[in-house]
């Protein structure tokens, strides 16, 4: 699907570039069991699992279209159900009803409610694999139940669009990493993107005559051509040209400051940076990660009138339901369509 985008990127300091761009998304899930983790390297299901396990995953990919993230987490459910069944001396053919709620209970203890609800999410569709393949005969998946979840139970933990404009305004360019660092925070507040995506991004992924960065989001396998806006352009170029190690073999965009100039890997050495910078900008109270800069992206989309479906494109959502909880968080509607910072 191709979108047209028409709007404004302003920077920190108020200066406004306008842009109208197209871009296209298009799904690419891959019908093999190799998957692309959040750093490049690949998962797939062991050689040593199961065969009913790799089977499973098999029918989730080629005929669900499951998210490679999302198909670890299911089978890494599976397992543990199987284990526990094996340790309870109980065959696959004869699992029963109290076999799942006493796995299910002791899986629960110390877990958060969208892990739980997440557990019997996996349970259903693999109980409905057992008997659709015949190694079941009970209809178990209409009585496995998962705690009620309210969409809104726990709200996206965005900061207020202000709060991001302080805190890249309190990043030191003049120094090291200061270029790396407002390039990286500037990608993720334009663009909505996760520390797994920005950091994972190479040089070749950029096309500078086309003004396009190629992105993948890693947690759905969504491709995403996004529009080179001139205030992420500038802060690249300028990152790209005087700070970045010019004789590092890394291909990322974003690597160390010092020797093996590696890529930079886990969203913590981000986490701290954001936290320097938040406290050299006065800005304190709520949550400082990563995420929130995903989501005040999003909610400020939602403010200025971008179009639901729009955003959660842009945000590489498979489902508006995951979109929708922006919603709640945004007090206008308008109809044009807008990137700004």
């Amino acid at each position: 699907m191709r979108w047209i985008l028409r709007g404004v990127a302003a920077e920190p300091d108020g200066h406004d570039t306008s842009f109208c761009v197209g871009f296209a998304l298009s799904p690419a899930l891959s019908p093999f069991l190799v998957f692309p983790s959040l750093h490049g390297a690949s998962v797939r299901p062991g050689r040593r699992s199961p065969r009913l396990i790799r089977e499973f995953a098999t029918f989730r990919v080629r005929r669900r279209g499951i998210a490679p993230s999302s198909l670890v987490n299911e089978t890494r459910v599976v397992t543990l159900c199987l284990a526990y069944l094996r340790d309870h001396g109980r065959r696959v053919n004869s699992i029963r009803v109290k076999d799942i709620d006493a796995f299910v209970t002791g899986f629960a203890a110390g877990r958060a409610p969208p892990t739980i609800a997440s557990a019997c999410s996996t349970l259903r569709a693999f109980s409905r694999y057992l008997r659709a393949t015949g190694r079941t005969r009970i209809d178990l998946a209409s009585q496995i139940e998962s705690p009620r979840i309210r969409s809104m139970n726990r709200p996206p933990r965005a900061r207020p669009w202000r709060d991001v404009q302080r805190i890249l305004a309190a990043i030191d360019r003049d120094h090291a990493p200061g270029r790396r660092d407002y390039a990286l925070l500037l990608l993720m507040a334009t663009f909505g993107m996760g520390v797994g995506e920005v950091l994972g991004l190479q040089l070749d992924d950029i096309e500078w005559k086309a003004r396009v960065i190629h992105l993948r989001r890693p947690k759905t396998d969504i491709a995403v051509d996004l529009p080179f806006l001139d205030p992420v352009a500038r802060a690249l170029a300028l990152y790209l040209r005087e700070e970045r190690p010019s004789h590092a073999r890394s291909r990322a965009v974003f690597v160390s400051r010092h020797q093996p100039y590696q890529q930079l890997s886990g969203p913590s050495a981000i986490r701290d940076r954001i936290a320097r910078y938040a406290d050299r900008s006065s800005v304190q109270g709520g949550f400082l990660g990563t995420h929130p800069f995903r989501h005040s992206h999003a909610i400020r989309q939602m403010h200025i009138g971008a179009p639901i479906k729009t955003v959660g494109d842009i945000l590489g959502h498979r489902r508006l339901s995951s979109t929708s909880v922006y919603v709640g968080c945004s007090r206008q509607v308008k109809r044009v369509v807008r990137l700004v910072l």
